[in-house]
């Protein structure tokens, strides 16, 4: 293994390590007995603000890399940044657990200062690209960066307002939508162009970034109106920014569809893809329906705080698994079949733990012990995933030479 492969296994494994470690302190803190007021809070931003944005925040930069075919910049500055976010999270996480009203803000406002750094760096990279045919996936990225820092803006107003108040529940439905279908949702919209082809193993369609071109409008401005929106308690101005977005998601289907057709999903990164898109569908529809149907903002954010678990689960959950199933594999290197070994590792009884994941999503949107049993059924498939991770690191220490990058079929 060359030095310059060698480094980059090993700056991937820390990165990725702490998109782990995140993930597995949100399953402690869920199966825990401690419960304190915070405690439903905090497990959901364990892993969205922790596990979740450390995955963007590393892998955008490498797929920015990869696909522009950019130099790689330096990893110390990289590093720096991950250091200056995870401070920022972790300052935000106390500081509403506790409640300290100054590390939240501070959180809050440092996150919000390294997210727009990140975006900077995703900009200047595409500006230097040699390949430009991707670049319209960069856009992605910086439309995402942006709906977190509205996210986060609209959280931090949300944490000063009182309980039950309207202002305070406005705020909190429009903090969803800008993190969940903006931060998440644009991201990973713009990646699957050329990431679906690639785990399955097959060309991209003719016009993929045509579509891409395409769908962005409809995606950023619709989720920037309805999250503007639902913050002012203007309901139906948000159901248009909703029909916006989910007419992006309808362009976004079609080369999504006919990359299907020429090859079929048939393993577990592909099939948690498929699953995690099915959820991400279902849930915005869902959410039309529940803001043109219920008839008021408390019933609103009833339903979006009992339905919220379930599709994190199923969309964000899910495609953070096959997404990391094939990509881990990649990054600990080794030749092609020693990624092929990592990836029949980590699939082990794939189908049933895919079965076990969405049945368990379901079950959250119950109440009691059928909910339990949901929670319970999700911290296995985790907790598994996690434990085979961490079984193929070691084991990876061990492969041959030999890695490669993650870059589609054209």
């Amino acid at each position: 293994m060359t030095p310059s492969t060698n480094a980059r296994r090993s700056w991937h494994v820390r990165a990725n390590g702490l998109v782990f470690l995140y993930a597995l302190l949100g399953l402690l803190t869920l199966i825990g007995p401690i419960h304190f007021a915070a405690h439903r809070w905090l497990v959901v931003h364990l892993f969205l603000l922790g596990a979740v944005t450390n995955a963007i925040v590393t892998w955008t930069e490498h797929f920015t890399i990869t696909l522009l075919r950019v130099r790689q910049p330096s990893r110390r500055q990289s590093a720096w940044r991950l250091v200056a976010l995870n401070l920022a999270v972790i300052a935000t996480l106390v500081g509403v657990s506790v409640p300290n009203s100054v590390l939240i803000i501070v959180g809050a406002g440092s996150l919000m200062l390294v997210i727009a750094i990140h975006a900077y760096n995703l900009y200047r990279l595409s500006n230097r690209a040699l390949q430009n045919r991707f670049a319209g996936t960069v856009h992605f990225y910086l439309a995402a960066a942006s709906c977190l820092m509205l996210g986060v803006l609209f959280g931090v107003l949300s944490a000063f307002q009182k309980d039950g108040s309207a202002l305070r529940d406005s705020l909190h439905v429009a903090h969803l939508h800008a993190n969940l279908l903006g931060w998440v949702g644009v991201t990973v919209i713009g990646t699957l162009f050329t990431f679906w082809p690639t785990i399955l193993r097959t060309k991209m369609v003719d016009g993929v970034m045509k579509s891409a071109k395409l769908s962005l409008p409809f995606l950023f401005t619709g989720i920037s109106v309805a999250a503007i929106s639902l913050a002012m308690n203007q309901r139906y101005v948000a159901i248009f920014g909703m029909i916006l977005y989910a007419l992006g998601i309808g362009v976004v289907s079609v080369p999504f569809i006919g990359t299907w057709r020429q090859k079929a999903p048939r393993d577990l990164p592909t099939f948690s893809i498929v699953c995690s898109a099915l959820w991400l569908s279902l849930g915005v529809l869902s959410d039309l329906a529940a803001l043109a149907l219920l008839g008021s903002l408390a019933d609103y954010v009833i339903w979006v705080d009992r339905f919220i678990p379930a599709f994190l689960i199923g969309f964000v959950g899910q495609i953070l698994l096959g997404a990391l199933t094939f990509l881990v594999p990649v990054i600990l290197g080794g030749g092609p079949a020693a990624v092929r070994e990592h990836i029949k590792r980590l699939s082990l009884m794939w189908q049933a733990r895919i079965l076990i994941f969405n049945v368990g999503a379901v079950f959250t949107l119950y109440e009691g012990r059928v909910a339990q049993i949901g929670y319970g059924l999700v911290a296995v498939s985790l907790g598994l995933f996690i434990v085979l991770v961490l079984f193929s690191v070691r084991a990876g220490h061990g492969s041959a030479p030999g890695s490669r990058t993650v870059a589609p079929s054209s």
